[in-house]
């Protein structure tokens, strides 16, 4: 174990929480109370199954317009964003906060776009939802000072916002490169109503509780994914990533769609599209792609000795 990992499990030690172990937390609370603390100026990485259940959900659908992942990037101001990293030249996505206004004007504070008051009907300020007669869409919201908040998202927020308080921390290197999970309890904010509590609730009851053993299998294969590209060295550039990466982050997207519509016709799969299936799409045309690009350049070196 390196360094800079020592220090990380050693940060873990105090906070670090068994599934039989019980915790503090009022769902109650979390639900009353809560003013959304935990949504402001943090950066939430939302992984390839969180943008699936997102779009997949019929509350989404019904309630916020978003039908497909397209939605999840569009405008000036998307809802989220999507990009290639700049050490680790793999794909990810976080929500994009918005500075709050104050009286009109920005102040240096952001907030997550689906964090909005409990009751919507008294302080929602709909935008973009012109000519809808349903009145549904995706809306922003201002807040009021001690106003309960709630996810729009509800059971389909991220994995990282279900779990809250609970997380979910990997111990990964050495020369085994083996895998070590381990269970931690942080409460997201000092002063959360629903942590500062006498009433405890069960780990292991908890993510079971909010359907999280479905999420923490799919986040390890995309961690596998990564893993696997890493160790193909096929070294493309970070244009090339950008491209493969909206299969697992935009598969809505007509172009992406018809390549995955492809694959599954040639793998004689006529049922509705299974999670699981963007990583095998994505590991073909990575492979795919590198072979092209290894044709390419041997052609270009005979070319260049005759």
């Amino acid at each position: 174990m390196v360094e800079w990992q020592k220090r990380i499990v050693e940060n873990l030690e105090g906070i670090t929480v068994s599934l039989d172990e019980e915790v503090p937390f009022d769902g109650d609370k979390c639900l009353s109370e809560c003013s959304g603390l935990c949504c402001f100026d943090i950066q939430v990485m939302v992984d390839p199954f969180d943008v699936f259940r997102i779009t997949r959900s019929k509350h989404v659908h019904e309630n916020l317009g978003i039908t497909d992942t397209t939605k999840l990037y569009e405008g000036e101001q998307p809802l989220l964003l999507y990009y290639v990293g700049r050490t680790s030249n793999m794909p990810f996505a976080i929500i994009n906060f918005r500075r709050v206004k104050v009286l009109g004007k920005d102040v240096k504070i952001k907030k997550c776009p689906f964090l909005v008051p409990a009751f919507p009907k008294l302080y929602a300020e709909k935008e973009g939802n012109k000519g809808n007669k349903g009145g549904k869409g995706r809306y922003f919201v201002v807040a009021r000072a001690g106003e309960p908040m709630i996810c729009a998202l509800e059971k389909a927020k991220p994995t990282i916002c279900r779990s809250s308080p609970i997380g979910r921390a990997l111990i990964f290197g050495g020369k085994d490169r083996k895998k070590e999970y381990r269970f931690i309890y942080k409460p997201p904010d000092p002063n959360c109503p629903a942590c500062k509590t006498e009433k405890k609730v069960k780990v292991g009851d908890y993510i079971e509780e909010w359907h999280l053993i479905n999420s923490y299998k799919y986040k390890d294969l995309f961690f596998d994914l990564i893993c696997w590209l890493q160790e193909k060295k096929f070294q493309f550039p970070k244009d090339l990533i950008y491209k493969l990466g909206q299969i697992l982050y935009n598969f809505d997207n007509p172009l992406t769609k018809n390549i995955i519509e492809t694959y599954r016709k040639a793998n004689g799969r006529t049922s509705g599209l299974e999670f699981a299936e963007l990583y095998e799409v994505f590991k073909k045309m990575a492979e795919i792609v590198h072979e092209e690009r290894q044709k390419r350049s041997l052609k270009k070196q005979a070319n260049s000795k005759k």
